[in-house]
């Protein structure tokens, strides 16, 4: 039984890096892992157990579980997993607070959770997600370097770049007004999805769940992901990737531009991160972090992070002492 959690170390972020033949590159993960363990102050063999979950567009990656199984194998008795995407969507519910909102409000909370390569829908009853989909739509299915310039383009970034009419080479600066309709049409789709089974052609062509059962309208809505932080307004930063004109998008569209937020502070264990945004005329309610698993919470959908947790063997029999649990 846990009774306690306590963070040590939170890592820095990293966006997946990728080596010129599309594959993950292993060195540069490696001397992230690294350098996250020297500023952590601990080495793999202090680490009692941890595990290394691989999500999103990099799972697909042809060298992404032997990469998963070599770093579990050295970083300190990790256990790799490959999450599927339904298994990231519970996650992202969970991780993001909508679970437990959805309990202490009595209400249908959605989460949306987009991250790189792929966004995860999940629709929370009681603490519990009762429907789920997801769908290839993320911030760096088209990838452009520091002058923006596409490094990368996944088959949902081609196929949607086709849909509007964008060229997209890589090597090459796609146009300004082609990339505005392409991120127009990434926030068409996602939205669609939202709406239940009935979706057109092209929608259900990027869906990579079957899509939610019921067309119920949620009472509440809440984003998490790398792309959550613009729509929320705690990052400014440009990572080389549509994520800034994707947040924007989803705000225009959701009419989410003055939206309150709560100004209390929260709890220092729990710092706000999420605010759930209702149906108009409803009231708006701040969203605190679930209780941090050390691989399970990702800053950012699209980047890679490592969170490293120590104890000693006195400490943890002091916390079970105090807890009053064995």
């Amino acid at each position: 039984m846990v009774c306690e959690r306590v963070v040590l170390h939170e890592s820095e972020v990293l966006p997946t890096p990728y080596a010129d033949d599309q594959s993950i590159d292993a060195v540069a993960l490696r001397a992230f892992v690294d350098r996250q363990y020297v500023l952590a102050g601990v080495t793999p063999e202090q680490i009692d157990s941890g595990a290394l979950i691989l999500t999103g567009v990099a799972v697909r990656r042809r060298n992404a579980r032997a990469i998963g199984e070599l770093f579990a194998a050295q970083a300190g008795k990790f256990v790799a997993v490959s999450a599927g995407d339904a298994l990231e969507a519970t996650l992202a519910a969970f991780g993001s607070g909508a679970a437990a909102r959805s309990i202490r409000d009595t209400a249908r909370v959605m989460n949306i959770d987009i991250g790189g390569g792929t966004s995860k829908i999940a629709v929370c009853e009681g603490g519990m997600v009762v429907d789920q989909t997801a769908i290839d739509i993320g911030a760096r299915i088209v990838a452009l370097d520091a002058v923006g310039r596409v490094r990368r383009i996944e088959a949902a970034g081609q196929r949607l770049a086709d849909e509007v009419g964008l060229q997209v080479t890589l090597g090459a600066v796609p146009d300004a007004a082609g990339l505005a309709r392409l991120v127009e049409r990434m926030a068409e789709r996602l939205f669609e999805a939202l709406q239940g089974p009935a979706l057109s052609t092209e929608a259900a062509s990027l869906l990579r769940l079957a899509p939610l059962n019921s067309t119920r309208a949620p009472d509440a809505v809440c984003f998490s992901g790398g792309v959550s932080e613009y729509i929320y307004g705690r990052e400014a930063q440009s990572y080389g990737d549509l994520g800034p004109a994707l947040a924007r998008a989803i705000l225009q569209r959701a009419a989410l531009g003055s939206a309150h937020r709560d100004p209390r502070p929260g709890h220092p264990r729990h710092r706000d991160r999420r605010v759930a945004v209702h149906h108009p005329g409803q009231r708006q309610h701040d969203f605190r972090r679930a209780a941090r698993h050390a691989a399970l919470e990702q800053p950012a959908g699209h980047h890679a992070a490592v969170a490293v947790a120590r104890r000693g063997a006195r400490h943890r029999r002091h916390r079970r002492r105090r807890a009053g649990c064995a």
